[in-house]
């Protein structure tokens, strides 16, 4: 045994392959599944094919008896650095995952410290929101005359500020609380949840000839809550961003994925997006159309991504202005996720 530095650690063992009660390759096996990292020449007087095929992965080197002096101190070298570099490596990994798992832990407690901020500021925001739309209220049911046209006119603006405002806090605290959100996976029909929302769209807008196509079933392991709100994010866009066709479609389907065992989609032919801006679209506040184009909060497909990632898929856009666009999204959750 060699190099073992003040431990009870050897770096380095010679054995022969011929022992009394075992064999060198045996003894190299329980050695090695002790300590991984150690260094194992074996010497042996009667090499065969056999012997060596049985060596490999087991030894580092595998010498012939007699073994000239020279090549046993090359090969003994080459075995504690190898040794050392095995047990370098270990350390660096075990090191690496302990910075990892730090590393998690502070990514974890900040996140928690900005939705609770989120939270806090959008709960501390709605007073004096609702003091300004009920003063502005006032001054328009009991102040008409004085304000005169001008001053109804800065009277509702303030008012419809004050409402915009608004949903920019609940979306704020819906973004909050999809990210706080605990999992609950089961395997659910997709194509059913969709074509209920589908359904639900028809009834509010009876008068837009708006034509679905949505596959059925499309399984998937998720959680039905969360995946409720990718569905709805994703259809009430498709009915907001085709309003002014005639022809409106829209589809949910599946199509073969690369990595993932499935991509789901949910394509429409409404009013599109320049690709050059598609970087924007899952990036909360930024929108791809103005508020007088098409009313929104620009949150949705931002707590769309979260969503998505907390199901370990991924989710991106294509579309074209005046096409039609098309989100795509993958899940890959875990039932220990």
């Amino acid at each position: 045994m060699l190099g073992n530095h003040g431990t009870d650690r050897p770096d380095l063992v010679i054995v022969d392959q011929r022992l009394p009660d075992t064999t060198g390759i045996a003894l190299s096996i329980s050695l090695k599944s002790e300590d991984p990292d150690l260094g194992v020449i074996l010497l042996t007087g009667y090499a065969s094919a056999d012997n060596a095929i049985a060596a490999v992965g087991r030894v580092d080197d595998y010498l012939t008896k007699p073994v000239q002096p020279d090549e046993l101190v090359r090969s003994v070298n080459a075995g504690l650095e190898r040794t050392r570099l095995r047990r370098e490596n270990r350390h660096l990994v075990a090191r690496l995952h302990e910075m990892n798992a730090a590393l998690e832990e502070t990514v974890a407690e900040r996140t928690r410290a900005l939705e609770m901020f989120t939270y806090a500021v959008a709960h501390d925001l709605r007073a004096p929101l609702r003091a300004m739309d009920g003063f502005s209220e006032a001054l328009i049911d009991e102040c008409s005359n004085v304000l005169g046209e001008d001053g109804r006119g800065y009277a509702e603006r303030i008012q419809a500020a004050s409402s915009q405002m608004a949903g920019l806090i609940d979306a704020l605290l819906d973004l909050s609380r999809v990210s706080r959100a605990e999992m609950n996976l089961q395997t659910i029909d997709l194509g059913a949840a969709a074509s209920h929302i589908a359904e639900e769209l028809q009834r509010r807008g009876p008068d837009r000839g708006v034509r679905f196509v949505i596959q059925q079933p499309v399984w998937a392991l998720a959680d039905p809550a969360l995946m409720g709100t990718v569905l709805q994010n994703l259809l009430d866009n498709a009915w907001k961003y085709s309003s002014r066709r005639d022809d409106a479609l829209i589809e949910f389907a599946t199509m073969p994925a690369g990595d993932a065992p499935v991509c789901y989609y949910v394509r429409d032919n409404g009013a599109g997006f320049d690709s050059a801006f598609v970087d924007k679209l899952f990036t909360p506040f930024q929108r791809l159309h103005t508020p007088g184009e098409f009313p929104g909060t620009g949150i949705g497909l931002a707590s769309l991504r979260q969503i998505v990632e907390r199901h370990g898929g991924q989710v991106w856009a294509e579309g074209a202005v005046g096409e039609g666009a098309t989100f795509y999204f993958t899940l890959d959750a875990k039932e220990s996720a």
